[in-house]
């Protein structure tokens, strides 16, 4: 409850650090308190706002599928609402098996953007909710009509940025300033 950061992943990486820590003779009440402190890189699992009981995450740097899972995994393990998902961009090629797995298994509503929306959209199995949109915006006002209290907003996009942003931070920084608009 104290620490910043969010995820299964982010406990992890604590617990090898203060192992590395308590290996090196460091003072772990110390280490304990520069952790509690520590929120983190942008657009990393980045905690962005909560709006009406919505909670917004930028984790714009997820730019491969296991990225994205492993974000989609975390939040489910933290939040009990509905999680919805925004995935695409430029997919480099990329294999959606495991990330569709992890979308099928969990309270998940998905919503398509860039060129690889419609191949993400093609590989959801109908049972899951879904839906293409034309840009990060259009997909964050859609969201922001159906997402209830409780219920979670994750840009973890499982792709590149290059079809609409020069980078992932441009992309991460414009979620950011649309959910602000909210």
């Amino acid at each position: 409850k104290e620490l910043k950061l969010l995820g299964s992943h982010n406990y992890q990486n604590i617990l090898a650090a203060l192992a590395v820590a308590k290996l090196q003779g460091w003072q772990l009440d110390k280490c304990l308190q520069v952790i509690k402190n520590f929120t983190g890189l942008e657009h990393r699992c980045q905690w962005i706002a909560e709006k009406q009981g919505v909670i917004y995450i930028n984790d714009s740097k997820a730019t491969n599928p296991a990225a994205a899972c492993s974000s989609l995994l975390s939040m489910s393990e933290i939040y009990k609402g509905t999680i919805h998902i925004i995935l695409g961009g430029s997919s480099k090629n990329a294999k959606f098996t495991e990330l569709v797995d992890a979308i099928e298994k969990n309270e998940v509503s998905s919503y398509l953007i860039g060129e690889e929306g419609q191949t993400i959209y093609d590989a959801l199995p109908s049972s899951v909710n879904k839906e293409i949109c034309k840009d990060l915006p259009t997909a964050i006002k859609v969201i922001s009509g159906k997402a209830q209290k409780g219920d979670v907003v994750l840009l973890s996009p499982a792709c590149a940025s290059f079809d609409s942003y020069a980078s992932f931070s441009a992309r991460g920084q414009h979620f950011i300033e649309e959910v602000q608009l909210i």
